[in-house]
This record gives C-alpha cells, structure tokens and sequence, in this order.
C-alpha cells in the first residue's frame, strides 16, 4: 500500500474490494503460503489491519511485515 492509497498484489494494482480474491488465486504461487505486507509510513494502522484480517481470511499461513530502516 502506498501513499496514494494505491495497493498492489504482485506488482499489480488491486483494489480492496477484490483482495480475498485475488489473494486465494495467488496463494497457489506463494512459497510456503507466504505474504510480504508492505505499507508506506503514511497508510494509516487501520487500513493495515483490515489488509491484514483479508490476508488471513483468504488461506494465508505466514504474513510478514516488511520494513524499512530509517537512516
């Protein structure tokens, strides 16, 4: 997720709406049924934690939460 709130799914835009979907379509690729969630600083905690109840909803066994080290 990004700062314009634009969310991506393998580097293609996806809207909330459709997520649980296309995240089940995906789940067969994903190594080991895990998922990298990255959200820019900006995106608030709220919409981080529905993401994240999506993801989970949708057959998801490791969510890691990528970061970034500030300099």
């Amino acid at each position: 997720v990004d700062k314009q709130g634009k969310m991506f799914l393998n580097d293609r835009e996806v809207v909330i709406d459709v997520l649980e979907e296309k995240m089940k379509e995906a789940l067969p690729e994903m190594k080991d049924s895990a998922l990298v969630l990255k959200a820019d600083q900006d995106v608030s905690h709220g919409i981080v934690v529905k993401i994240m109840d999506i993801v989970k909803k949708s057959g998801v066994k490791k969510l890691i939460i990528g970061t970034k080290l500030q300099e």
